[in-house]
């Protein structure tokens, strides 16, 4: 029974997690994770959906996986 109950509390904790990350996203951070993780677009295709180039898209890359590692760095602690 403890480990049910500890379970559904870290499930709390990951949407609590996911809802802090989608707060403190861009429009194009958003945009970029949705493409190419949820949706399998290339790079490319999320240039061009979101209308930047691919230096730009790299810094977007990078702040949205930073903004990722940081919310859930914590996860798993108390």
């Amino acid at each position: 029974m403890e480990r049910v109950v500890d379970n559904k509390m870290w499930l709390v904790k990951f949407y609590n997690s996911i809802c802090n990350l989608a707060l403190k996203m861009t429009r194009a951070e958003a945009q970029y994770i949705v493409g190419t993780f949820f949706s399998n677009k290339s790079e490319e295709y999320v240039c061009d959906n979101i209308g930047i180039c691919r230096n730009t898209l790299q810094k977007v890359k990078k702040s949205c996986l930073v903004k990722t590692w940081v919310e859930f760095q914590n996860l798993d602690k108390g």
